[in-house]
């Protein structure tokens, strides 16, 4: 083996050497040949002088010296035609060899595009069939046509109230990704589900991306996301983790329908964020998102993220009003607004506010 990766390369060298010197051989004496016969030319038309003889002299000895060039190109003739002959027999099919997988790289490449562009139908196609709920494609949809209500809302959250207390996703719950991203992993699937009822708040973009991934798993057996049966959701709150299996290979998908490790604020947070903007509380969010066939998240992960959310309201307020005091204090001190001890005086104004108990 190692003699042959020695051999082979010298062996090329040696041979491309050879060729490169005859072939430079035999356009030395066609130049030369091609000005001899110019210099005959003119000493031909002009007569024979003095200088015209010396000169050509000097090309007799140029001849001289060039013969050995062509004996050199006649003797191996043969040789150079066999090396051809050699080099054609044994590169060309490596040529060939070559052209054809580029050929084949090119028809992977369009193939692959085609692959791609029939995934987005498939995926839009699939979003289209999460939306609806009397869709029967591979997803198990018993209670596809139910109407989803506040008392049902309460029985699915009592029944998971153990994995929805950690909705306010701090501890969240490791996953071990299948296919290199954390929209999929594999799971072990202990517990059956009664289907997916009513509607989800998603994050659009991550869920296109995470269903791109996953119908991309099935390269070895040919499946893709028609393939994917529901198996089982889990809700934190007004998050949800759908759980996928495929009917083909048998692998096991998990599809968050929010980025569980996004850098916006956490989904409950801004829902319960967005009903003390408002004025209004749980019982006001949990009708409305019984009128949206939306399930609400528990009153205790209310509370819990009612308590973050207020927790961060008060420090940004804090914030602010430390400068703003500390604005109001230098604009105060610059217009000499001071007591007697220097302690700036800085006017507040009160209108139209109830009394604190």
């Amino acid at each position: 083996m190692v003699g042959q990766v020695i051999v082979l390369p010298c062996s090329a060298l040696f041979i491309w050497s050879f060729d490169s010197m005859y072939l430079g051989f035999c356009t030395e004496i066609v130049v030369q040949f091609q000005i001899l016969c110019e210099r005959l030319e003119k000493l031909t038309g002009e007569g024979v002088q003095e200088q015209e003889i010396d000169y050509l002299n000097k090309m007799r000895t140029c001849i001289r010296h060039h013969q050995m060039l062509l004996r050199f190109v006649n003797d191996f003739r043969q040789a150079f035609s066999l090396i051809l002959l050699i080099e054609y027999a044994t590169i060309g099919p490596f040529i060939c060899a070559e052209l054809f997988a580029a050929s084949e790289r090119q028809r992977r490449r369009r193939y692959e595009r085609k692959n791609v562009s029939e995934s987005t139908e498939e995926m839009q196609d699939a979003l289209h069939m999460l939306d609806t709920p009397d869709s029967n494609v591979g997803f198990e949809t018993s209670l596809a046509n139910s109407t989803f209500t506040t008392e049902n809302a309460n029985t699915f959250m009592a029944e998971n109230a153990d994995t929805e207390n950690g909705s306010r996703e701090l501890p969240e719950e490791a996953t071990e990704s299948s296919i290199g991203s954390a929209c999929s992993s594999k799971i072990n699937n202990t517990n059956d589900s009664e289907g997916l009822v009513g509607n989800r708040i998603v994050d659009i973009l991550y869920v296109l991306e995470c269903l791109k991934r996953i119908n991309l798993h099935g390269e070895r057996f040919g499946c893709s996301i028609n393939n994917l049966v529901f198996t089982l959701e889990r809700r934190y709150g007004l998050r949800s983790e759908l759980f996928f299996k495929c009917n083909m290979c048998n692998e096991t998908f998990k599809l968050s329908t929010v980025d569980p490790n996004g850098t916006s604020m956490n989904l409950n947070t801004a829902a319960v964020a967005g009903c003390m903007s408002t004025g209004n509380g749980y019982s006001n969010m949990e009708e409305l998102l019984s009128v949206m066939n939306i399930p609400s998240m528990s009153s205790s992960t209310y509370k819990e993220h009612h308590r973050i959310a207020n927790a961060g309201w008060e420090a940004v307020a804090l914030e602010k009003m430390t400068e703003a005091a500390q604005e109001e204090t230098k604009h105060a001190i610059s217009i000499n607004s001071v007591d007697e001890e220097g302690y700036p005086l800085v006017p507040v104004v009160a209108d139209g506010a109830w009394s604190a108990y």
